[in-house]
C-alpha cells in the first residue's frame, strides 16, 4: 500500500526528529536531526540493517509487509544497544520509519548523554500518527468492503433480472404454439359424430400438450419455489380419472419392455376431491416417468387411498425397477440430485423433478418419502390434503370443456393477437359462444380499431412486436374514443406478466393466461360484457358467475352448450 506523506523535511524534523528515509531496499537516504546527533555511524548509502538489529516484528522484517500492516517497529543500535521504536510508512516505492526513543533504562540514557526531552515530540507524534493510520486502515477496509458488497448486490440483481426476462420469454415462446395445441385439440373433442379414433388422438394430443405445458410449468416453479411464490388452484377433481389419465400418458413410453402398470384404489375414495389437480398431476408424471425409466421388466402399480376422518389422500407409486442404493436415498430429494451420475448420460433430465415434487407436496399440507432396494424397485408415498368435494368432478370437468355461455346477450369483441393460430382459436370459441369479434394482428391496428369502432370489450395480448399490448392499451385510455373507458382483457404466454401485474399498471381490467381455458374465457367475456354495458348489475352479475355448478344446479338453471 502506497501513502501519500505530503510533509516537508523542516516538518518531518520537528514532528519526527529521528526520523530515517531510505530506498525500496533500505539504504539510507536521509535522517532526522536527531538520528544525526546520536548515531554518528548513520550515514546516507549505507543499509538500514547493517546499523541497526530488527527486534520487532520477530523472525525477519519485510518492510512491505511491515508498512501494510501497520506493524509496530522496533530497532536495536548494534554499537550502543539503543532502541528505537516506531513505524513504517511506503511512501512512493521508498520507505519513511517514524521513531521515537525506547532506551533500555534511564541510566542507559544518561550514561550515552541522551535527554528524553530529545524524543518526547517524536513519541508523541508517533502514538498519534499510529492511531490515525490505524482509523485509515480501518475505514480504508470498510470503504472496500462496502464497495465489493455493493458490486455484489449490482451484480445479483443482474443476474436475477436475466433470469426472469430469459423464463419470461421461454414461457412465451412455448406457450404461445401451445394455446394453440391445447385449444384446438380441445375443440376437436367436441365436434359432433367425431369417428371413435379420431376422437382418442384428439384426448391423447390434448393430454399430451397439458403434459408438454406441464413440463414448461416445471421449470418455471422450481424458480418461483425458489422466491417462495408458488401458488395452488384448487378446484374439483375425479382422482380415479386423474390417475388414469396420467397412466394412459405414460403407457405409450413403457414401448417393447415387458412392464404392466396398474390401479389400485380404495373402496373409501370419493368420486370428488378438491385440490390442485395439476400440481397432483405434475407429481404423479413425475413419479410415474421415473418408474419407467428404471423399470425393464415387471410391474408399476399407482395406488389410490383415502382417510376421510383427516381428509388425506394418500397414493402409492411402486416399481419393480433398478432400485436406488440406500446411501444415495437422502440426498434424493435435492434439487439437481440423481441417483447415479451416469443417470443424466443414459436418461437425460434435470434433477428437478424430485425435488419440485417434494416442494408441492409440502405445499399442499402433505409429505413425501422414498424407500428402495437395489434390484427390487423403489416406492414412493406421498399424502395430502383433498377434502370432498360438493360435486361430481367429472361432471364439473364435462361442463367445463363445453363452450357454455350465461347470458343470451351477445358481446362484440376486439381481439388482438400476433400469433395467427391463436387468432383463429379466439375466433372460433367466441363466435361459438354466440359473440361478434374482429381480428387484428398488433397494437397499432388495435389501437385504430378502438379509435374507430365500439366493442363491448378487448382481449389484448400483452406481447406483440412493435407495439405491445401495454403500450396500445395505454393510447387507447389517453385517446377520447368510444373506448377510452371499456373492458380491456390482458392474454398473454408471458408467465410473469399476470403475477407482476403490469397489466394492472397499463390500464388493463384482468388478465387470462395462455394456454387459455375455454371455460375461463367464456366466463370472463360474458361478465366483463356485461360489466361494459351496465355497470350497475356488475356486482350481481359477478356474484352469479362465482357460483357453484352444485349452487346452479339447485336454482335449475340450464347451461346451454354451443
Amino acid at each position: 500500500m502506497t501513502t501519500a506523506f505530503a510533509l516537508s523535511l523542516d516538518d518531518l524534523a520537528a514532528l519526527f526528529p529521528a526520523y530515517i528515509f531510505t530506498s525500496e531496499d533500505l539504504r539510507i537516504l536521509r535522517t532526522g536531526p536527531s538520528v544525526v546527533q546520536q548515531f554518528p555511524d548513520l550515514e546516507s548509502g549505507l543499509k538500514l540493517t547493517d546499523i541497526f538489529g530488527v527486534d520487532r516484528p520477530v523472525g525477519g522484517f519485510d518492510p512491505h509487509r511491515a508498512a501494510q500492516a501497520r506493524t509496530r517497529l522496533i530497532l536495536r543500535h548494534h554499537k550502543s544497544g539503543m532502541l528505537l521504536r516506531g513505524m513504517v510508512i511506503s511512501v512512493n516505492g521508498a520507505f519513511l520509519l517514524c521513531l521515537g526513543h525506547a532506551p533500555n533504562s534511564v541510566a542507559t540514557a544518561q550514561v550515552q548523554g541522551l535527554s528524553f526531552e530529545d524524543f518526547s515530540v517524536a513519541d508523541s507524534s508517533l502514538d498519534t500518527l499510529m492511531s490515525v493510520e490505524l482509523q485509515k486502515s480501518l475505514i480504508a477496509e470498510q470503504r472496500t468492503l462496502i464497495s465489493d458488497l455493493s458490486r455484489s448486490k449490482l451484480a445479483a440483481e443482474a443476474a436475477d433480472r436475466a433470469k426472469s426476462e430469459f423464463l419470461a420469454n421461454m414461457s412465451h415462446e412455448i406457450r404461445t404454439p401451445l394455446t394453440a395445441i391445447v385449444g384446438f385439440s380441445s375443440l376437436l373433442a367436441e365436434v359432433p359424430d367425431l369417428p371413435k379414433v379420431a376422437l382418442g388422438y384428439g384426448r391423447r394430443i390434448a393430454e399430451g400438450s397439458r403434459s408438454l405445458l406441464a413440463v414448461v410449468n416445471q421449470i418455471l416453479d422450481w424458480s418461483k419455489l425458489e422466491d417462495g411464490g408458488l401458488e395452488l388452484e384448487p378446484e374439483n377433481f375425479n382422482p380415479i380419472d386423474l390417475a388414469r389419465n396420467c397412466l394412459g400418458l405414460v403407457s405409450g413410453q413403457v414401448g417393447d419392455k415387458s412392464v404392466s402398470l396398474y390401479l389400485d384404489s380404495d373402496a373409501s375414495l370419493p368420486d370428488a376431491l378438491r385440490a390442485d389437480a395439476n400440481r397432483l398431476r405434475q407429481v404423479l408424471m413425475n413419479l410415474l416417468n421415473n418408474a419407467i425409466k428404471f423399470t425393464n421388466t415387471g410391474e408399476i402399480r399407482l395406488s389410490m387411498t383415502y382417510e376421510p376422518v383427516h381428509q388425506r389422500l394418500s397414493i402409492c407409486v411402486s416399481d419393480t425397477g433398478c432400485g436406488i442404493p440406500a446411501e444415495r436415498l437422502p440426498k434424493l430429494f435435492n434439487r439437481f440430485t440423481q441417483a447415479d451420475s451416469s443417470i443424466r448420460r443414459k436418461f437425460g433430465g434435470t434433477g428437478l423433478g424430485l425435488a419440485i415434487a417434494k416442494q408441492i407436496v409440502e405445499a399442499m399440507d402433505g409429505e413425501i418419502t422414498a424407500q428402495s432396494v437395489v434390484g427390487q424397485g423403489t416406492k414412493f408415498d406421498f399424502s395430502l390434503v383433498a377434502p370432498p368435494a360438493l360435486v361430481d368432478a367429472q361432471t364439473q370437468t364435462e361442463s367445463q370443456s363445453k363452450l357454455t355461455l350465461d347470458t343470451a346477450e351477445t358481446a362484440r369483441v376486439l381481439v388482438a393477437d400476433d400469433n395467427i393460430a391463436n387468432r383463429e382459436l379466439f375466433q372460433v370459441i367466441l363466435r361459438a359462444l354466440g359473440h361478434q369479434c374482429d381480428l387484428v394482428e398488433d397494437g397499432r391496428k388495435a389501437v385504430d380499431m378502438a379509435l374507430t369502432h365500439p366493442y363491448d370489450l378487448i382481449l389484448m395480448d400483452i406481447q406483440m412486436p412493435e407495439f405491445d399490448g401495454l403500450a396500445a392499451t395505454a393510447a387507447i385510455r389517453e385517446a377520447a374514443g368510444p373506448n377510452q373507458d371499456k373492458p380491456i382483457l390482458a392474454i398473454s404466454a408471458n408467465a410473469s406478466a399476470g403475477e407482476m401485474g403490469q397489466w394492472r399498471a397499463a390500464g388493463m381490467d384482468d388478465y387470462i393466461a395462455k394456454p387459455v381455458a375455454i371455460h375461463d374465457l367464456a366466463q370472463k367475456v360474458a361478465m366483463w360484457a356485461v360489466r361494459s354495458r351496465d355497470p350497475h348489475k356488475a356486482a350481481t352479475q359477478e356474484a352469479e358467475f362465482h357460483l357453484t355448478l352444485a349452487e346452479r344446479t339447485a336454482q335449475g338453471r340450464k347451461r346451454p352448450s354451443v
